[in-house]
């Protein structure tokens, strides 16, 4: 058994190889969804997206939780995790430093995971963190 791509195969891959890293993100993100999975593990999903991507991307992973199926998202970008997030799962050095709802955010906690002071507050109902310049 050998492996002879055929001339529309090429064309195909060397379309791929033409996408930006935000639209290969998205076709990684629609892959995932179309095998209907129970659960949908995602690793920093809204890497290389604009923020209206962004949005779109946490809008579907919302939605998936809508109908009963579990999003999980590994994210840096903590403003996008704790505006479309329901529970927060905060590690440090591969230990759980924090885990629950709203109810566990506080500026200690950023503190000590990320080693930034900072305020939590919030902004129309969803939940910010803004890092302090001071160390």
């Amino acid at each position: 058994m050998g492996f002879n791509p055929s001339e529309k195969d090429i064309r195909i891959v060397n379309e791929i190889l033409k996408k930006s890293g935000g639209e290969l993100q998205k076709v990684s993100i629609a892959r995932a969804l179309a095998q209907e999975p129970e659960i949908l593990l995602m690793d920093e999903p809204t890497n290389n997206l604009d923020p209206k991507n962004q949005l779109k991307v946490m809008e579907i992973a919302k939605d998936f939780a809508k109908v009963g199926k579990v999003p999980i998202a590994v994210m840096h970008d903590v403003n996008l995790a704790l505006r479309f997030a329901d529970r927060f799962i905060f590690m440090k050095n591969g230990r759980i430093i924090a885990d629950g709802g709203r109810e566990i955010l506080r500026s200690e906690i950023f503190e000590k995971v990320y080693g930034i002071r900072g305020l939590v507050g919030e902004v129309s109902g969803v939940p910010v963190f803004i890092a302090s310049s001071e160390s």
